[in-house]
């Protein structure tokens, strides 16, 4: 039996300023415990990864973020967290029959279109990881949308889908990967997550310090950047280094 990590305690609100800035809040105040949840129907100021802006029209959407202390999933690092989230959502899509596939670090990709992001803050203490907000956004019924041509369930299936039962889709298969996570390792986890990166082996352009070149993905490392080979050298960057344009 999968054990609760997330979900015991759902709290829906209609609008916040952001999910995951309510759940800090929360936490300061000594109101929430370890996978608990809250879920808007509107964020006015929701957040992606490098302070991007998430695009998200009213009750169209799917945006929650929950807090998860290491101690509660036998010391998981963020990291292993990211890696948790993005195969759980992972998981999710192919309960759709959708083949969806990572683009480093965090956002979810369909055919070269964005319909999942994440976002990971973490609070420290005495060096270490005290606590982590994970903020999750997915498309779900949104059709139109004003920039970088993102997708939907809704362009995928072409069906209408209760935004609702797919928070308690996707907590379940949140669950799924932390108790995983649990009964293998993080490396084993790391396997999985580097097996669904988009362009895997492959070779790609990036910009890096205003330069483009080229290099093939080769996976990631133990802190979760990325290796690319570029004329038979290992190069490592960190997230926010280099931008990756997806191969056409």
């Amino acid at each position: 039996m999968v054990k609760t990590y997330v979900g015991h305690r759902i709290i829906h609100l209609e609008s916040v300023d952001s999910t995951n800035n309510y759940v800090a809040k929360l936490k300061n105040e000594g109101k929430i415990s370890s996978g608990a949840v809250i879920l808007s129907d509107i964020q006015t100021d929701g957040r992606g990864q490098r302070a991007n802006k998430w695009q998200s029209n009213p009750f169209q959407n799917l945006t929650f973020s929950f807090l998860l202390e290491p101690q509660f999933v036998n010391n998981i690092s963020s990291i292993t967290i990211n890696h948790c989230v993005s195969l759980a959502l992972l998981d999710f899509l192919a309960t759709f029959k959708i083949n969806a596939r990572i683009k480093w670090p965090n956002d979810i990709y369909v055919d070269k279109r964005k319909i999942a992001g994440i976002l990971i803050e973490n609070n420290f203490k005495s060096g270490s990881v005290n606590y982590s907000i994970i903020g999750v956004g997915v498309n779900i019924n949104q059709t139109i949308f004003d920039e970088l041509k993102p997708t939907s369930l809704r362009e995928i299936t072409g069906e209408s889908v209760n935004v609702k039962s797919v928070l308690f889709e996707i907590i379940y298969h949140l669950n799924a990967r932390l108790y995983a996570f649990t009964n293998t390792s993080a490396e084993i986890i790391k396997g999985y997550y580097d097996a669904f990166l988009c362009n895997m082996n492959e070779s790609v352009s990036y910009l890096y310090k205003g330069k483009s070149t080229e290099g093939i993905i080769r996976g990631t490392d133990e802190l979760g950047n990325i290796l690319i080979e570029q004329m038979d050298e290992i190069l490592t960057f960190r997230n926010g280094e280099i931008k990756l344009k997806m191969r056409e």
